[in-house]
C-alpha cells in the first residue's frame, strides 16, 4: 500500500509533499480563488461560499491532495476514490454555531443552513460531491492520537477492494493534512509505502517530513 500524495493546509499556508507545491493564504476565500487561479480547481464549486468551515478546509486540502497525486476531479480515477475524514472534535465548532444562532434568532429567522453542517460526514460529503468521489465516504473520531489508525482504516478499504483509492484526511483546529492512498504506485512518479508513515516516530519520514509541514503534534500522525 502507497501513498502517491500529501496535502497540507494552515492558517496561512498550503501545500503538497509530491510537487512541493507551497504557498500563503489570506483565508479560505482566497486560497479557493488561487487554487481556481492556478486550474487545482477546474470551475466553480456550487455553493462553496455556503460550506462551513471545516467543509472549505477539508474541500480544499482534498483538492490538493488530489492535484499531488495526479488524479483529476470527475475522472474514471476518481469515480472510485473513496474519502475518510479523522478528527478527535467531530462536528463541535458547527453544532455550537447552529444553536448559538438558533438561540439568538428564534426558528423563524434562525440560518437553516447551519444544520446541514452539523454532522461531522458533511465536509467529507461536500468534498465528494465537488470532486466526484464516488468511493467509501465516513468519518471517524476514535481521539487525537488516532491519526495512524485513521490511515489504516482507509488503507484497509483499499485492501478489500472497497475503492482504487483513499483520501485520508486528518483534522485538528490548527492544521488539516490529506493523504492519497493507492495499493498501486503511479508511474513516474515518487510515491511512500504506507507502513513507513504508520511506522516513523513523527521525526523523519522520506515523504518530505509531513508532520512538521501539517504542524501536527507527533502523537496525532
Amino acid at each position: 500500500m502507497y501513498i502517491i500524495g500529501i496535502s497540507w493546509l494552515r492558517e496561512n499556508g498550503y501545500g503538497t509533499a509530491r510537487l512541493g507545491l507551497h504557498g500563503e493564504h489570506g483565508g479560505l476565500r482566497d486560497l479557493y480563488r488561487n487554487l481556481r487561479n492556478m486550474e487545482i480547481i477546474t470551475g466553480a464549486l456550487k455553493d462553496f461560499g455556503r460550506f462551513g468551515p471545516e467543509s472549505k478546509r477539508v474541500c480544499l486540502c482534498a483538492a490538493l491532495a488530489l492535484h499531488d497525486a495526479a488524479l483529476p476531479p470527475h475522472s474514471p480515477e476518481t469515480s472510485e476514490t473513496g474519502l475518510l475524514v479523522a478528527g478527535p472534535e467531530g462536528a463541535q465548532d458547527a453544532n455550537l454555531s447552529y444553536f448559538r444562532d438558533y438561540i439568538a434568532a428564534g426558528r423563524g429567522l434562525g440560518r437553516g443552513n447551519l444544520f446541514i453542517y452539523t454532522l461531522p460526514t458533511s465536509p467529507a460529503a461536500e468534498t465528494a460531491i465537488a470532486f466526484g468521489l464516488n468511493g467509501p465516504l465516513l468519518y471517524s473520531g476514535r481521539g487525537v492520537a488516532d491519526g495512524r489508525h485513521a490511515l489504516q482504516d482507509a488503507a484497509r478499504l483499499v485492501a478489500a477492494g472497497q475503492a482504487r483509492t483513499m483520501l485520508c484526511t486528518l483534522v485538528d483546529r490548527d492544521a488539516v493534512a490529506c493523504y492519497a492512498i493507492s495499493s498501486q504506485k503511479q508511474p513516474d512518479q515518487p510515491c511512500l509505502p504506507l507502513q513507513d508513515v504508520v511506522a516513523a516516530s513523527g521525526e523523519t519520514a522520506s515523504f518530505e517530513e509531513p508532520w512538521e509541514w501539517s504542524m501536527f503534534a507527533k502523537g496525532w500522525l
